[in-house]
């Protein structure tokens, strides 16, 4: 699961590592790992109510614009990378189906020609 927490907090009780799973309902939620024991205490906290304990300290973060603008940059040349590897990995992917649906093709013509 890909939980923003996730690694970032500590268990207010004990101070072992908070981690993030996804409940059935949908919803992400973390609780303690409970590395030192298991303590009693809140079992599970939903990511909306931690970011909610975040956001005054993220508003007040800012950052150059010089410095977003080549982030911006560096996040889009390595999208564009990920999706050519994709691309070339998908690229013989698709040579192979298209060559065995025409093959699959021939085999069934060809059992249907024999039985005439």
């Amino acid at each position: 699961m890909n939980s923003a927490f996730n690694n970032l907090i500590l268990c207010g009780i004990c101070g072992c590592k908070v981690s993030g799973e996804k409940k059935k309902d949908g919803y992400n939620c973390y609780h303690c790992t409970f590395s030192k024991g298991r303590h009693r205490g809140v079992k599970y906290i939903r990511e909306e109510r931690i970011a909610h304990m975040f956001e005054d300290s993220i508003k007040r973060v800012t950052i150059d614009p010089d410095i977003a603008d080549w982030l911006s940059e560096a996040f889009r040349k390595h999208n564009r990378g990920i999706a050519e590897l994709e691309e070339k990995r998908l690229s013989p992917l698709r040579t192979q189906h298209e060559t065995t649906a025409r093959r699959l093709t021939r085999l069934y013509d060809a059992r249907f020609d024999d039985d005439r």
